[in-house]
């Protein structure tokens, strides 16, 4: 019997439609089971999640019972619909911000345009709240807003990584989680790991396609995370309320 709530089979025909599978291997050489990333028809860029960290997303956001979600780098919103769902698990949702500025790989009001499509087509459009963009500058005008979890996967390189955690961290809920995507050697997301480590917060890599690594301020939220990935590594999706 099929047991996937109706947001998965919507997100699966959406895919079919306007998406593309890029990279059907993991990035990751220790987690060969991972991959399923994609893509827009034609394009290497930008890339979505790989399907465990998809799931990932959205069983933190729900077993958090979170309120609010922040994420720099929407692209075309896959990421986004899987945050959004988790939110709408939650027993007092309040909504997905998240930012970008349309520059990667040239893509404008293309992937937004996409994102909206997703969103409305899975019933999540709702939960969404795009805001164009430049992190972290774009984070001073948001006043007030505290993020239960932030997913951070902007620009990899660079400076950037830092200037992003930084940005985000007065937003961050005192029991809150950053998710760090795309920890990976070629790229400088490692230096705001380290960072975050150095004023006081706990690291939890993610053996997932792409590498992910968790922080928070409270190390015993480790088995939350770890009931997360582990229910994602076997393709579940919390479901705790009627989706």
């Amino acid at each position: 019997m099929d047991v996937a709530p109706p947001f998965v089979h919507r997100l699966e025909a959406v895919v079919q439609e306007r998406l593309a599978v890029v990279g059907e291997d993991s990035r990751n050489p220790r987690a060969p089971w991972d991959g399923n990333h994609l893509g827009l028809p034609g394009s290497m860029r930008p890339l979505s999640v790989s399907r465990a960290e998809s799931r990932f997303l959205a069983n933190l956001v729900a077993l958090s019972d979170c309120r609010t979600v922040l994420e720099i780098g929407t692209a075309f919103g896959y990421s986004t619909s899987w945050l959004a769902y988790g939110l709408s698990q939650c027993s007092h949702p309040h909504g997905v911000y998240t930012i970008d500025d349309g520059t990667e790989a040239g893509l404008g009001d293309r992937g937004l345009a996409i994102a909206k499509e997703i969103w409305t087509r899975t019933g999540v459009d709702d939960l969404v709240f795009p805001i164009r963009g430049t992190s972290p500058e774009v984070l001073n005008t948001l006043d007030g807003l505290m993020a239960d979890v932030i997913f951070i996967d902007g620009e990899h390189r660079g400076d950037q990584p830092l200037r992003d955690w930084l940005g985000c961290l007065p937003h961050l809920a005192p029991s809150g989680f950053v998710i760090f995507h795309d920890v990976q050697e070629k790229y400088t997301v490692q230096e705001a790991v380290e960072h975050a480590i150095s004023v006081g917060f706990s690291a939890f890599p993610i053996a997932s396609s792409c590498e992910p690594v968790v922080v928070c301020r409270d190390e015993t939220r480790a088995a939350l995370i770890s009931t997360a990935f582990e229910l994602a590594r076997q393709n579940f999706i919390v479901v705790k309320a009627q989706a």
